[in-house]
């Protein structure tokens, strides 16, 4: 069991590992599944009602209870079109997120956000996210009071700032050319896309043993 510290809800949750029957009900890697899988493995709040910021940090604990703290990955440089081998630590990627940053809202005790112009906020959960067609929707959805002064990027900024996802761009260098890129890694599709590929790796072997293992008809 892993024991994740949760930066907005506060408090703590456990995750275990996975296991067969965890890996195999994942077949998406939508924001529906992600809550299914965490529902399954934590023990603690419900992941439902928990703000992205602490589902992602829930999803890199079972990252890390299921494949250790390395991330790996094969990328194509923009340059040159070789592809290479990218590896990194998660706990890198969380510690980033944890360092000081200027104050964009100040948390109120009933958990909502203001900002320094007094805009209230309250930071989206699933509830909130299912049937959206846009991002300003959401957003509509979680302002509970707007000053004028504070327009739909200032107060996007402002939730990112109080609650920063896994979901940056990471510093990358070619060992053909030396060319310097980011990635874009996004901690939900690449835990949820890495299960869904064993998945199907699974019920590949699966099917190929069956076959394997027919009966031959005589001719």
């Amino acid at each position: 069991m892993f024991t994740v510290v949760l930066p907005v809800h506060g408090g703590a949750a456990s995750v275990r590992a996975l296991d067969g029957e965890d890996e195999r009900a994942v077949d998406a890697v939508d924001t529906r599944t992600a809550i299914a899988l965490l529902q399954r493995v934590v023990t603690g709040p419900d992941p439902a009602r928990l703000a992205a910021a602490d589902r992602d940090r829930l999803l890199a604990a079972v990252y890390t209870s299921t494949w250790g703290r390395d991330i790996e990955s094969v990328e194509c440089c923009d340059a040159c079109g070789k592809r290479f081998d990218l590896r990194f630590s998660i706990d890198n990627l969380a510690a980033a997120l944890d360092l000081d940053r200027p104050a964009a809202a100040e948390r109120q005790p009933d958990g909502t956000y203001r900002t320094p112009h007094g805009s209230v906020f309250r930071l989206p959960a699933f509830d909130d996210e299912i049937g959206l067609t846009s991002p300003s929707e959401l957003l509509a959805r979680c302002v509970v009071h707007r000053d004028a002064s504070d327009d739909d990027d200032a107060l996007e900024a402002a939730m990112e700032a109080v609650a920063p996802l896994i979901d940056l761009n990471v510093d990358a260098a070619c060992p053909e050319c030396g060319h310097a890129q980011q990635i874009r890694f996004n901690i939900q599709s690449y835990v949820l896309g890495r299960l869904v590929q064993e998945r199907h790796r699974l019920l590949s072997e699966i099917h190929a043993l069956v076959c394997s293992n027919a009966p031959r008809r005589r001719r």
